[in-house]
């Protein structure tokens, strides 16, 4: 386990500054997604999507537009609208290879109710993929559908996560429920809808994906609005938990949002408030990989004003940091109403930092809204969006919060395992920073097999396949520039302490990793492979 102690005024460099992604024009309008919507994603190829929402103020002129960053969030492009109209809200999640983006929304479209969509986007072409994928179609005003999340497993499983509205038609849907659709590699369309809540309702399920298993938490009707929890396996179509669990049982609000660290640790961060301003808190939820049905919750930080329903939901986030921290994000509306941006960080459930204030906005609603970089496949420092309705932009903007550090990392590509009773992989156990040394683990391997870490700079599109090889259903998603010899141990683990240059050359450059290792049996070639791992230095 790895994670770093900061002294309190080290937080401060976390978030040095504030880019504008878009700002409203006069008469116009401008919104970031809610937390429990990721709408923030990092891509193998090194550059930055965020998802915002744009309105000229009629119900046909609302956009959901993508834009995308070159610069590790200097700038940003705006570079395709969803092909619907009329677009309510939505969120993205990077695919598995170097490509290719995948976007779920609800939009009204040509009719009167919201239908819930799905489609991939080609970021090589800046181009929609076909036609969008209508999963579910409202019919009157009670029998509508939202998107919440959206989430991609290891081995490319898409899962999209929605509520229903009063009286949905779908069977096994109920009022205000919450549901999931999943379409793994080899289905022909998306599987389900399975409901997420055992309990009544289910409401803006937030979504994280830890190797082939969706896992979600969404708030429930009982103890007068709880948070519960429930995982779901895509390689059966089945609920890995029975029932939902309960992670906070009283006065929570309309939602919350989850992540986990790399050791698999799950985070839910949420609020709870009366009907009345004098208890708000901001409550975080905590279940220690392999105990999924034991939560335990902790204060974040007092906050009377906060009240229950869908008034005080969407001012806090999460997002994952290096090695096994997570960063909660949030604003104030006591005394503040929102106008300053404060951290906490975790690390195996327990905060390793004091609250500390990292900017100061210029006035109230400054920070109404927050979005974190949370996709299962990053790891990076604190990177998030931010949202409100400020003096200097009455229509809303969408600004960038960048890290002192943008050293970042993706996982991408479906690990090639054949007969093998683990899953090889790669992952980071620290950030590549120039000038220091950065740690890569694999993991999964046979006992004491020979491997090779392979390192290339660029992606191959399409992927190589490596049937040829013997090994079958596998695909090479990089070049190969060079190769480290090495045998992985007798738990079947390879760790690295890999020296990086403090060059600014690399800043630019993504630097892929591969790992290959031998397998005899494990298909006709005896190796297998693992993930790509993306390396951004900086």
């Amino acid at each position: 386990m790895h994670h770093r102690l900061l002294p309190a005024l080290a937080l401060t460099a976390f978030v040095s500054a504030q880019v504008t992604i878009t700002a409203a024009s006069p008469g116009n309008l401008v919104r970031i997604m809610e937390p429990w919507r990721q709408s923030l994603v990092a891509m193998p190829d090194g550059s930055l999507l965020a998802m915002v929402f744009e309105s000229d103020g009629t119900v046909t002129g609302q956009n959901l537009r993508l834009y995308r960053s070159y610069d590790s969030g200097t700038s940003w492009l705006g570079i395709a609208d969803t092909p619907t109209i009329a677009d309510g809200r939505g969120a993205i999640a990077a695919g598995t290879d170097c490509q290719t983006l995948h976007a779920t929304w609800y939009a009204l479209d040509t009719g009167a109710f919201a239908n819930l969509y799905h489609q991939a986007f080609d970021l090589v072409t800046a181009t929609w993929i076909g036609a969008p994928t209508v999963l579910l179609a409202g019919t009157n005003a009670n029998d509508q559908y939202y998107a919440t999340d959206i989430a991609i497993t290891s081995r490319g499983a898409i899962g999209v996560a929605f509520h229903t509205h009063r009286t949905p038609t779908t069977a096994g849907l109920t009022a205000w429920s919450g549901g999931l659709l999943v379409k793994r590699p080899s289905d022909p369309s998306f599987q389900g809808p399975f409901r997420w809540n055992t309990d009544t309702y289910g409401l803006n399920a937030s979504m994280h994906a830890i190797g082939e298993t969706l896992h979600a938490t969404f708030r429930t009707n009982t103890g007068g609005y709880g948070i519960r929890y429930r995982a779901f396996d895509t390689t059966t179509l089945a609920f890995a938990t029975a029932a939902d669990v309960p992670v906070y049982a009283l006065q929570a609000t309309n939602s919350s949002v989850l992540t986990a660290d790399g050791d698999g640790n799950l985070y839910a961060l949420f609020s709870r408030g009366g009907s009345a301003a004098g208890s708000g808190e901001l409550q975080l939820g905590y279940a220690a990989a392999g105990n999924y049905g034991t939560w335990t919750t902790q204060l974040v930080t007092s906050d009377p004003d906060l009240l229950g329903g869908n008034t005080t939901h969407t001012h806090f986030a999460l997002a994952r940091g290096e090695g096994n921290t997570v960063f909660a994000l949030y604003s104030k509306r006591t005394l503040e109403q929102h106008q300053n941006l404060w951290l906490t960080i975790f690390a195996n459930g327990q905060p390793v930092s004091p609250e500390v204030q990292i900017l100061a906005g210029a006035g109230p609603d400054q920070f109404a809204t927050l979005n974190g970089m949370r996709d299962s496949h990053d790891h990076n420092d604190l990177l998030a969006v931010a949202g409100g309705l400020p003096a200097s932009a009455a229509g809303g903007i969408a600004v960038f919060l960048p890290a002192a550090s943008m050293a970042r990392t993706v996982a991408f590509g479906s690990p090639c395992q054949g007969a093998l009773p683990t899953t090889p992989s790669l992952r980071s156990t620290s950030l590549p920073r120039g000038g220091s040394t950065y740690g890569v683990q694999a993991r999964g391997l046979p006992a004491g097999a020979f491997g090779l870490l392979a390192a290339g700079t660029s992606c191959q599109m399409p992927p190589v396949p490596l049937d040829g090889f013997g090994l079958t259903g596998c695909l090479l998603l990089t070049d190969i520039a060079g190769t480290i010899g090495f045998f992985a141990d007798a738990a079947g683990e390879a760790t690295f302490a890999l020296s990086l240059a403090s060059n600014p050359v690399y800043a630019s450059i993504p630097i892929h990793f591969t790992a290959l290792a031998l397998a005899p049996g494990a298909n006709p070639g005896g190796a297998v492979i693992s993930n790509t791992l993306m390396t951004f230095v900086r």
